[in-house]
Formats: structure tokens, sequence, C-alpha cells
């Protein structure tokens, strides 16, 4: 029997080829791009390479980009991998800006060889034309389905990119979920990249969070928000100081959990100056005791992870997530299904084939979309899951294959109550 999706007559679409064994929603899913103007902030679209400084004040721009579910027929073309960094405005104003903001973005993707493009190999540029070329689940600009969904706010680390887990934020949106990230630039053009300035980024976060409330199909009854990297520390800060009105957070890999509660240091990345300590995590938790957004905490099980930053927010259900067989990029779909595409160059210590990355990582998204559904949908045969299970593959999704055991292992920490929380914020 065929079947059908909501509001639509058509047939499921064929599997996007990197979805692995991911089950599919039932919604198409769509992809909107466009370019916004936050005028609370002023931003200089000016850069050193073009021989005497002008400054060019305006408004901050922000890229939004928005998965959602959709209404679209089965032959609806969807978007290419490579698709995903045509972001040039046709704003005169902001058409350089985004044309480099493009070549920026793009670049990163292109590292998904692991090496510079003049390195490539013949057969290793037409495995990346390849990747380039392969379908998304996405169809740019579709109709959006009927209703309001839970909205999901997404912020990206270091280095990376807006399109760095792109089978994670189609994934949800096929099931009924609204994703939303930005490129979250620097201060002004000079830079396009991210750094460490959790101040900017919870601006920039707020400026979504409107934007979405005004402009998107969501339901601002239910938000939820997840970043990697920096990003996870910068959701952390944003949802205990600016305390919005979210009511789940999954955090993939900060790198908080790997080192001590008073430990800080200082480093060069990509030539800038980042702070990598646990600081601005901490103070911000310090004064938010009282925050009860619950926490999906996943992290590298081969680094010997640390949870007792998490215990000085007694209010909070926390779900301490260890991952097996990955590193830190692992947790995007940029390195994680993209394996094949690049030789292994060495043998690291704790990481798996490309098939125990890739079973990991599918792993991890079905146990993101458990644990929104549980809070942002009140799905209670999913919380019963997140609170009686130890291992992500104890139980698997219906329709899916039987999945390996030992990916994900994790522990559930309930709120406190009564005289433990008031023990907890002595």
């Amino acid at each position: 029997m065929t079947t059908r999706l909501p509001n639509s007559s058509a047939p499921r679409p064929p599997q996007p080829p990197l979805w692995g064994r991911l089950p599919l929603g039932p919604y198409r899913v769509g992809y909107q791009t466009s370019y916004q103007l936050d005028y609370g902030r002023s931003y200089d679209l000016s850069f050193p390479d073009r021989g005497a400084y002008h400054p060019r004040k305006q408004p901050r721009p922000l890229l939004v980009n928005v998965w959602y579910p959709a209404r679209a027929k089965a032959s609806a073309e969807p978007l290419r991998q490579g698709e995903y960094v045509e972001i040039v405005s046709q704003n005169a104003a902001l058409k350089v800006f985004s044309e480099r903001l493009a070549a920026f973005h793009r670049q990163i993707l292109q590292g998904v060889m692991g090496k510079p493009l003049g390195e490539l190999d013949a057969a290793e540029q037409a495995a990346l034309d390849c990747y380039w070329k392969t379908p998304t689940a996405a169809i740019k600009d579709a109709a959006a389905a009927e209703g309001r969904f839970p909205l999901v706010l997404n912020h990206q680390g270091y280095g990376s990119t807006f399109a760095d887990n792109t089978v994670l934020f189609e994934y949800l949106a096929s099931h009924g979920y609204v994703v939303v990230n930005s490129a979250f630039q620097l201060r002004d053009a000079a830079v396009l990249g991210i750094d460490h300035d959790p101040d900017r980024s919870s601006k920039d976060l707020n400026y979504l969070l409107h934007h979405a409330q005004s402009q998107l199909p969501v339901d601002m009854d239910r938000i939820g928000a997840m970043g990697q990297s920096y990003g996870a520390q910068a959701v952390l800060a944003w949802v205990a100081e600016a305390d919005p009105a979210v009511r789940a957070v999954v955090s993939l890999d900060t790198t908080l959990e790997y080192s001590s509660l008073d430990r800080e240091e200082i480093r060069e990345e990509r030539g800038i100056r980042v702070n990598v300590s646990l600081r601005d995590v901490r103070t911000r938790f310090e004064k938010a005791t009282r925050m009860t957004a619950p926490l999906l905490i996943f992290t590298q099980a081969r680094m010997a992870p640390q949870f007792a930053l998490y215990e000085k927010l007694p209010h909070t259900e926390r779900y301490y997530a260890q991952v097996r067989h990955v590193h830190h990029g692992h947790f995007v779909s940029l390195s994680a299904v993209t394996g094949d595409l690049r030789p292994r160059v060495t043998d690291e210590h704790g990481v798996g084939t490309a098939r125990q990355i890739r079973e990991a990582y599918e792993q991890m998204c079905l146990l993101t979309h458990r644990f929104f559904d549980a809070y942002l949908k009140a799905d209670e045969q999913a919380l019963g899951f997140l609170q009686s299970t130890r291992d992500a593959s104890e139980q698997s999704p219906a329709g899916t294959e039987e999945r390996p055991p030992g990916a994900i292992t994790w522990q559930y920490q309930p709120a406190a109550r009564g005289e433990e929380a008031q023990a907890g914020n002595a």
C-alpha cells in the first residue's frame, strides 16, 4: 500500500541518499533562505582588501535559513548539496557581502575531502563533484504544510557552516519541526567566520526567535534549541542568561565536559582569538539556578567526559549521552555521513570505521528526535523511552531495521525537588 503524506495526495518520496537508514517523516521538507536586517545593531560592510578604508555602516544583516514541513508533489526536484550555499542577495547593499559569505561557506563545504582543492587528484575531484550534486531532502520554497509546528533554533561551531548538519535539519523538518539557523558572523564584514562572543550569539538568537514568531508557521509555546561545539556553548549561555521560552536544549559536544571547572584557556583558531574556557557558560549557570529547560548533552565517550558543570542546574532534567566511535567533527552530517569520500589518514584512539561513525550519527539523530518529541510534543512514549533505557539501540523506531547496540549510552538525571533543590542552590 502506498503511504500518503499529510495535506497532499502525493506518495512518499525516495529515501535521501545521505540519510542512511533514518526514517522519513510524514512531511516533505521545504527550505527557504533570506537576509533580514537587525536595526538594533550596526554593521560595517567594508573589508580591508579593497584599498582605502571607508566604513559603510548599516543594520546588521542576518542570513536566515529555514527547514520546515512542506507540501510538495513527489516529482518536485530537491536541492543538491552544493545549492545550500546559493545565498547571494539581490539587494544592492548586500550583494558583495553575500557573495563573500557564500564563497566562505562553499569553501568550508568543499573541505569535506579533508584537503585543499588544489591537492585533489582526479578521483577525489570526481568524488567531490558527485557529493556536490547529491540530492538533499529539501524542496526550495515549497509551500508550507498546514498548521503550526515546534521551532528548533540551531547554532553551529567555530570554523563551520550553516549547512554542516543538514541531514539532522531535514530529518527533523520531515517529522514536523521548523529548524532555523544563521551564519552568526563576526561584528563586521572583515571576517565572516564565528568567534567566541556569547553576547553577540545571544542577540542573533533573539533576533531569529522574534523573526520566527512573526514570519514562520511556528508554535511559540514549543521552542527548542541546539548547537554543536561553540554553538552548543552559545546556546547554553543564551538559555541560561536570556531566559527565552525554550523548553528543550540539545548540546552536541560542547567540549566543556573534558576540562575541570576551574580551567581557562586562550588560543588562536584560524586567526581568531578564542576563549575556550568554561567561564562564560559556568558564570551564567551560577546565576540561573532556577533554569528548568531539559538538557540532552552529547559527548565523546572516548574522552571520559565529566558532567559536574550541569549539576549547577538542579531544576533541570538532564540526559548525559556518551557516543562511541566518533570524534568532535562527527556530531554533524558534513563529517559523519561522508566518510567514504576521503581516505582514512590515521587511526585515532576510540574512533570507529566509517560505518560505525554513520551508525552513531544516525542514533544521535534518532535520540534528538525522541527528546524533542518528548518535551515539545508531549509524547509520553518518547519520554518513557528516554527515562527508562540507557542505550539508544535498545528500541528501534517503527519501520527501521534493528540497529547494532552500544553506539550511545546515557544517564538520566531527574530534576531535584523540594529540600534537595534547595540544598543544590546552597
